[in-house]
């Protein structure tokens, strides 16, 4: 998988400053390291090294965990990985992805049984590729396998239920997402600005959703270069799989600005961003399916 072969590459780089310097990289620089070399193809590496539990971002430093430390000791190469580093490769890449991995393995219970490609959900689709990169699933035409090496994993994640300590994960993993698809989305907006003209505008866009965080929205914007005020309110969110929550609070908002708010659906993957303007008109439209998953009751 291309994303840890980066994530070698970074851990190589965080290790390789500690040992000439003695001391601990800053981030910015290795960013500026990373953009740098010829295998970087996005600015995740950095997000994804946390993400993944291999790193931790303290006072502005990259600190490899006892997990990057795993990978330095298992790497025979800068960027190609090693039989141990896949090893361990799965087992963190499961538990960050814990919910899908879940649902994936339960689909694969009668173990000898193949499931064709096509029935897999499409907010699976992109598990199962990964599956089959890390070797643990095999594609015979359309037919998807379980190799044998890997059929515990199914008695392991299939049949349990969460614990409290894998829903934190989770929860801290779209946390992390979350921060990466409004970096993604402000980028874009800023960007937007400039080449159409105005870069002096471009700096008033605002990130808002930590100072005010009932606003119903997190980013506030500038439809085109000859606007006065603010008249773009963007709702952020992180989207990976094939569905996003909108909360009660901003569903209002949405409704009260009508043309004026949008809604960025950020694949913090591939960093593309599909656009929804006045999603209270245009979404229901656009969705497959709209469920209610969660009901107020006041006693």
């Amino acid at each position: 998988m291309k994303i840890f072969k980066e994530i070698n590459w970074g851990l190589h780089e965080i290790t390789r400053y500690k040992s000439k310097y003695g001391l601990n990289i800053r981030e910015p620089y290795l960013d500026k390291i990373l953009n740098d070399s010829l295998i970087y193809s996005n600015n995740n590496i950095i997000p994804n090294m946390v993400k993944y539990n291999f790193i931790t971002i303290e006072n502005g430093e990259g600190i490899l965990t006892y997990r990057g430390k795993e990978m330095v000791n298992f790497a025979n190469d800068r960027y190609e990985l090693s039989d141990k580093q896949r090893s361990l490769i799965i087992r963190e890449y499961i538990e960050v992805n814990i919910q899908l991995a879940k649902e994936w393995f339960a689909k694969f219970l009668n173990k000898d049984k193949g499931i064709e490609r096509g029935t897999i959900e499409l907010s699976l689709q992109q598990f199962t590729e990964d599956m089959i990169q890390l070797e643990i699933a095999r594609q015979d035409d359309n037919l998807i396998y379980i190799n044998k090496d890997y059929y515990q994993l199914i008695d392991l994640y299939a049949k349990k239920g969460m614990t409290e300590e894998e829903l934190f994960r989770v929860l801290e993993n779209n946390k992390i997402l979350g921060h990466l698809a409004e970096k993604i989305a402000i980028e874009y907006e800023k960007n937007r600005l400039t080449k159409a003209g105005n870069s002096e505008l471009a700096k008033s866009v605002q990130l808002i959703s930590k100072s005010e965080v009932n606003a119903g929205y997190d980013i506030k914007s500038f439809k085109t270069i000859s606007s006065c005020t603010y008249d773009a309110f963007i709702e952020v969110k992180y989207f990976n799989n094939n569905h996003f929550y909108l909360s009660q609070n901003e569903f209002n908002i949405a409704k009260e600005l009508k043309e004026d708010y949008f809604l960025y659906l950020v694949n913090t993957d591939s960093m593309d961003i599909q656009i929804i303007n006045n999603p209270c008109r245009n979404l229901k439209e656009m969705s497959k399916s709209i469920e209610v998953v969660c009901t107020k009751y006041t006693l």
